[in-house]
């Protein structure tokens, strides 16, 4: 038979590991309310797949599974860790279709994008900071 200490233990992790999965819930739609969206892509892949406690550590794994996914996070060119232009590898200029005329353009060199920078990394370090408080 256990010991009342280990029934209250046993029904305090309960309590608290149901509002640790709620709380992983919420991490996940405030992700994907944050995610940069053209496609849909990487709000559609922004998942917790899993989460568990290992003693009294609880942990969850936050995963947004897309390529661009990372880019978007930390920037790209200018605004990305190597804080340089984008330049063509093969030919003389990138090349895109731009989204409202719909005609081709052309440039030598790009900035780069940083819009969105952090929308994944300081969401779980905002989330992670607030657990360890409450």
């Amino acid at each position: 038979m256990a010991s009342l200490e280990d029934q209250t233990l046993k029904l305090i992790l309960a309590r608290e590991e149901k509002r640790l999965q709620g709380a992983r819930k919420a991490m996940v739609m405030e992700l994907k309310s944050k995610a940069p969206v053209d496609t849909g892509e990487t709000r559609r892949k922004t998942t917790s797949p899993r989460a568990a406690t290992i003693g009294l550590i609880w942990y969850a794994v936050m995963e947004a599974t897309t390529p661009q996914a990372v880019y978007t996070d930390t920037g790209t060119g200018l605004f990305g860790p190597r804080h340089a232009y984008i330049y063509p590898k093969v030919a003389k200029a990138l090349r895109w279709i731009d989204k409202a005329s719909g005609a081709p353009v052309y440039a030598r060199r790009v900035k780069g994008q940083g819009q969105h920078i952090g929308w994944f990394s300081e969401t779980v370090k905002s989330w992670a900071t607030l657990l360890e408080e409450n």
